[in-house]
């Protein structure tokens, strides 16, 4: 069954019937998976892999074809659901590369759409493959293509319903925005924020997913994408330096978040979601400097320990220090309480914290609380705010296929990433 050439007529038919089991009898082979050495683990993912690969050569959109994809990339699912719980094969294992090249993400993204309005799936819906719907054979590249062409598709439509309406003049009360195909932004130089919030607001009940023109005043008009880029560059700069006071920097760190007690409105954080999100859209990368805390929140995902080491360092060395000690002596060495000093305010972390000791039974709740004050209840209102911004560009389906790693090199980018195949991606998209 190993052998490349038996996919058509043993993996694929052992496949469909390992499908049609009950759950229960499903659940039993997979604790039976769980069991298995790495090395017999591992090549069982790659037959299944290989006969996608296979069946993608040959693909031809039929029913039949349809149907054998669907039940490999089923079987595949379990399998990375038990590898979920295992942990024994990375995540790459599972990735199809030949996605990149074979998969048409146009009509997979019009699929998605499709599968998503249709509540009583239709025959046809249900018998076409949707291959997003198994995100985990997805490498990044290839996600970074589906958010592309995602994005051409909006521009398109948004295009194409902007030369109707011109054209047709079918409601009076239409807005100018929504005549425009495109979301045309003039700003100047030295009122850069203001002009660029002023704008935003004007067009806040508005859908901005439309190609985005930027120029400056008094300069030659826009280019082919340089002025874009600049603007994004020169906008973000302004608005996360220290001065500008919008975010807070904790002491001794590289990393940005979201202050406890914002000098700003919120609905400036909903914009500036808003800004990340449209930077996103027209496949731009944002030099900001979040901790990866904020992209596992965007993937409702909770941040840890560790990310806090990333944000504060020294606070993170410090809370490790205190889970590590076993000494009977915890509390006269530590001597803290269920209370916290971040940017500059002292909150209990219960109530009457500040009178209740930490010692060698409770330090795991301390700390715990102490990771979810800094990354959710102390800054709840306004990154709702941004998040709200950010979805108000992005679909948050797309979104949630990137891992949290994944979508910070999309958004912030990366110095390590291939950035000639990524640019690569997008023309070819």
């Amino acid at each position: 069954m190993h052998i490349s050439n038996n996919w058509e007529s043993l993996v694929v038919p052992f496949a469909k019937v390992v499908c049609k089991m009950s759950d229960q009898s499903s659940l039993v082979l997979e604790e039976y998976w769980a069991t298995l050495q790495e090395s017999t683990f591992s090549k069982l993912v790659q037959m299944f892999k290989t006969a996608v690969i296979c069946q993608l050569d040959y693909w031809d959109e039929s029913a039949e074809e349809n149907g054998n994809v669907q039940a490999l990339l089923e079987m595949l699912k379990k399998l990375h659901r038990v590898n979920q719980v295992k942990c024994q094969l990375p995540e790459s294992i599972f990735q199809v590369d030949e996605l990149l090249h074979r998969l048409n993400f146009f009509v997979e993204v019009c699929r998605r759409y499709l599968w998503k309005m249709t509540v009583d799936a239709s025959e046809n819906v249900q018998c076409c493959v949707i291959f997003s719907h198994f995100p985990f054979i997805f490498n990044n590249l290839s996600k970074i293509k589906l958010l592309h062409t995602d994005t051409l598709l909006k521009i398109e439509s948004k295009k194409h319903k902007a030369y109707l309406r011109s054209a047709a003049i079918e409601e009076e009360r239409e807005s100018e925005f929504a005549l425009r195909p495109t979301f045309d932004l003039t700003v100047r130089r030295n009122h850069l924020i203001e002009d660029v919030l002023n704008q935003l607001s004007q067009f806040e009940n508005e859908d901005l997913r439309k190609e985005l023109w930027v120029s400056f005043s008094g300069e030659i008009g826009y280019d082919l994408g340089g002025v874009k880029k600049e603007f994004f560059y020169c906008l973000f700069a302004e608005m996360i330096q220290p001065e500008y006071g919008m975010f807070m920097y904790p002491e001794g760190a590289s990393c940005m978040w979201f202050p406890v007690k914002p000098k700003f409105e919120k609905k400036r954080y909903f914009f500036f979601g808003v800004l990340c999100g449209l930077s996103l859209f027209n496949c731009n990368v944002a030099n900001l400097p979040f901790p990866l805390a904020l992209f596992k929140k965007l993937l409702d995902q909770m941040p840890s320990l560790e990310d806090l080491k990333e944000l504060s360092p020294d606070l993170g060395k410090n809370l490790q220090t205190l889970l590590d000690d076993e000494g009977d002596n915890f509390e006269e060495v530590f001597y803290i309480h269920f209370n916290v000093h971040w940017d500059r305010n002292d909150t209990n972390l219960i109530p009457n914290g500040s009178s209740i000791t930490v010692n060698q039974t409770n330090k795991r709740d301390y700390v715990s609380k102490y990771i979810n004050y800094i990354f959710n209840d102390s800054v709840k209102a306004v990154y709702e705010e941004f998040r709200r911004g950010f979805y108000k560009m992005c679909d948050e389906d797309i979104i949630k296929l990137f891992h949290p790693e994944e979508l910070k090199d999309v958004i912030v980018g990366n110095t390590d990433y291939d950035w000639k195949t990524f640019e690569k991606v997008h023309h070819q998209v």
